[in-house]
């Protein structure tokens, strides 16, 4: 197989529909890239993009070649760090990053309400 770049690989698997792209891969697999360590976990992403989990799954089976995970219930990341690169600084193939940091923070806010020690 003829690596043919990371652009070429996403445009391979949405074609030309940008609006998918925005509304549904964009969103999770930004989730991915701004993820810390071993990444998130399927139900993590369904509180954090508030979807069901087999939505999760359907947005999932596409990119699941250019992910790392040990369980098909996650964590899930970027296989590779230029992955996770491209993902954060390609302008045709945006990601809103602070939208998806906030909404992480939002997640595990809800997530570990009542759990702090004081």
């Amino acid at each position: 197989m003829v690596y043919l770049g990371h652009p070429a690989l996403v445009q391979r698997e949405i074609g030309s529909n940008l609006k998918r792209w925005n509304n549904r891969d964009a969103r999770i697999l930004g989730a991915l890239a701004v993820s810390q360590e071993n990444g998130l976990t399927r139900r993590e992403l369904s509180g954090i993009l508030n979807t069901s989990e087999a939505r999760i799954d359907e947005i999932l089976q596409p990119w699941i070649q250019y992910l790392d995970s040990m369980s098909p219930k996650g964590p899930f990341k970027p296989f590779h760090n230029s992955f996770r690169n491209f993902l954060l600084t390609n302008r045709e193939f945006q990601i809103h990053s602070m939208e998806v940091h906030q909404a992480i923070a939002n997640f595990f806010l809800r997530e570990y309400e009542g759990n702090r020690r004081e």
